[in-house]
């Protein structure tokens, strides 16, 4: 019995370790979300009507996955001013997906409706920020 222990010990050193060196998932988010337009820009993803049913709309943001809305639904958050490579990608397949770069004043809200093209989902403006 004591190999067994000794490798449940190291395992659980070795799984200590790596998430003290991972950063939090609020740690990631502080650097992403903003927590009302004072602090950032507002983020509005619909879901174009006629994307169909079936089709879950996933979002990135900065290389990581925030969320995914069907239809009926939207994506609705306040983002950190500053430079935001934003992602949308249909059902999960992010090979997909279809990448813009937002330049986030605070204040500002930045409306856009995802659609599908070809072989590939994009973010349509849906009017002028304000």
């Amino acid at each position: 019995m004591k190999p067994i222990n000794s490798c449940l010990r190291i395992l659980v050193v070795l799984t200590a370790m790596l998430a003290a060196t991972l950063p939090s998932a609020t740690a990631r988010d502080a650097k992403v979300f903003a927590t009302n337009a004072t602090d950032g820009g507002r983020l509005i993803v619909k879901h174009s009507p006629v994307l169909g049913l079936n089709v879950v709309v996933g979002v990135a943001i900065d290389g990581q996955d925030v969320g995914a809305f069907a239809k009926g639904h939207s994506f609705d958050r306040f983002l950190t001013p500053g430079r935001h490579t934003i992602s949308v990608f249909p059902n999960g397949k992010e090979s997909n997906a279809s990448r813009m770069t937002l330049d986030v004043k605070a204040g500002q809200t930045y409306s856009y409706v995802a659609k599908q093209q070809v072989s590939k989902m994009v973010l349509e403006p849906t009017g002028k920020t304000h």
